[in-house]
């Protein structure tokens, strides 16, 4: 079951996309809402929703920043812009942040509902990349020195099992750059047939 976070300064917006979308068909069964993006991030630091649905112009910190905010430290956490502004310059933004989808107000109970099925499509489809970027944080406290072959092994096994999926691969690759101790992953030609992968 999945979590679903809706940001909105105004009250019968949040309450609208709350109360007439039948979430529970998706698999959503914790419904969250923030007025502000500062207050949306601190309940995605707490909460940590699978799926946001926020608006661009709010007070304190707006959805665009709040977006970036989000994917520089929890990129598998799935955004939709909801906005009354068509400005080609805010898309562009949102497309660079990586956000997931970018919807211009007034929205039906169905835009919503295929926003968020959107999401979910997206999520399932990247659902290991979680736990490699969770392991990798968890050693970034360990000593260069130490024992990492135990946190190795288990991030191999998961790329194996998902070496056909490339959005996957790359997702990992763009992961394993900032991590600490370094970790140095080869992929060869053979491996996509062998299923191996050397990481050391």
């Amino acid at each position: 079951m999945y979590k679903l976070l809706v940001i909105d300064d105004e009250p019968l917006v949040r309450k609208g996309i709350l109360s007439l979308i039948p979430f529970e068909e998706l698999g959503v069964d914790t419904l969250l809402e923030a007025t502000n993006g500062e207050q949306g991030y601190q309940m995605v630091v707490d909460m940590e929703p699978d799926f946001v649905l926020c608006d661009i112009n709010m007070p304190k910190l707006n959805g665009l920043d709040f977006a970036r905010k989000v994917k520089e430290t929890k990129p598998w956490i799935k955004i939709a812009i909801i906005t009354g502004y068509d400005y080609f310059d805010y898309a562009r933004q949102a497309v660079k942040i990586g956000v997931e989808d970018y919807i211009l107000k007034p929205v039906s109970r169905k835009d919503v509902y295929e926003a968020v099925a959107g999401l979910i499509s997206k999520r399932e489809e990247e659902g290991k990349l979680k736990e490699v970027y969770k392991t990798i944080e968890s050693q970034k406290n360990t000593s260069v020195d130490g024992d990492v072959t135990g946190y190795k092994e288990k991030i191999d096994g998961v790329i194996v099992e998902h070496l056909a999926d490339e959005f996957f691969l790359w997702g990992c690759f763009r992961t394993v750059l900032d991590c600490h101790p370094p970790i140095s992953v080869r992929f060869s030609r053979s491996c996509m047939v062998s299923g191996s992968v050397s990481m050391f």
